[in-house]
């Protein structure tokens, strides 16, 4: 199976919406109890990035983030980290 690698590069200012900055700040600050990010949270930004038009690839590295990772580009992108 291939798997396409997503760049960073790959978001775009106008997906950077208010909205987006919002639930991305949120997203890193309500993690669970072992400090990994939210999945149910990271679903919401995708949401909010999905009504901005970001690419279905985004959105799916979103929806299915590996629970295990304490990280994510997305949310360094649009805390501008």
């Amino acid at each position: 199976m291939l798997v396409e690698r997503i760049e960073p590069d790959h978001l775009i200012e106008p997906w950077r919406t208010r909205r987006a900055r919002e639930m991305a700040a949120a997203s890193d600050q309500q993690r669970l109890a072992n400090g990994t990010l939210d999945g149910a949270m990271l679903g919401v930004l995708a949401y909010a990035l999905e009504e901005a038009g970001c690419r279905p690839r985004v959105l799916h590295h979103l929806r299915t983030h590996d629970r295990r990772l304490r990280a994510c580009w997305v949310l360094d992108e649009l805390r501008e980290r």
